[in-house]
């Protein structure tokens, strides 16, 4: 007979344990957010708190009140990248590519070699299927910041995308090597791997993936059976 109970519990504890992890989560960031609010309250010229605000909205999710601290931000210091492509950050997630590009485009007029626009404009031509324009910005970004693990793996998995399957095994294999720790890359490699027919090296990747917390790998490790 097939004893359900314990599953039940074990499955309990652990949405217990989310839940307890996201209210922890919510509560930092709310956290941060009044800190953030009272010392603009008191140096209310302070750019990089208004900044510093914007992104802690933008990790609660209050997208537009994310935009108005940045805007904000902006006002105060024109002349700083860094708040430009933050705000292109939170329009590309507010799903807007146009006004994203438009952000990272002014913070390249400021600073023509900041990897990090370059690598966001790269990351908004993948979510719009422009992968040969995705690896030209990525290219760019690493010209400028070789040791960047992210971008490899990021270049890596536009490579694939674009049915360059070798390029791509090369970006994966040196953002692994950058970044022992680069979930996103040990995971795209094993996918890789798998449509090799290398089973072996595949389970590899996915067991090292899933060993960092992602639960699709671990999903993927038990399909490859090894």
């Amino acid at each position: 007979m097939p004893r359900p109970l314990p599953g039940i519990v074990v499955a309990l504890v652990v949405i217990v344990a989310l839940l307890c992890a996201a209210y922890r989560r919510n509560t930092v960031w709310h956290d941060a957010s009044l800190l953030l609010r009272d010392i603009i309250g008191k140096s209310p010229r302070k750019a990089r708190a208004y900044s510093n605000l914007g992104m802690v909205l933008l990790a609660q999710r209050r997208y537009e009140q994310a935009v108005q601290a940045l805007n904000m931000a902006i006002a105060l210091r024109p002349s700083e990248p860094d708040f430009f492509i933050n705000r292109g950050y939170v329009y590309s997630e507010m799903d807007n590519p146009a006004l994203a590009l438009q952000e990272f485009d002014r913070a390249l007029a400021l600073d023509p070699r900041n990897y990090k626009a370059l690598h966001n404009k790269g990351m908004v031509y993948g979510k719009l299927g422009r992968y040969a324009d995705a690896v030209a910005q990525f290219s760019k970004a690493l010209d400028i910041e070789p040791k960047a693990a992210l971008i490899y793996g990021n270049r890596g998995i536009a490579y694939e995308l674009l049915g360059d399957k070798q390029r791509a095994f090369e970006d994966l294999s040196h953002a692994i090597l950058l970044d022992e720790y680069d979930v996103g890359a040990y995971g795209a490699r094993g996918n890789l791997y798998l449509q090799k027919g290398d089973v072996v090296s595949a389970a590899n990747d996915f067991r090292k993936c899933c060993s960092l917390g992602d639960r699709n790998c671990c999903l993927m490790v038990h399909q490859v059976g090894q």
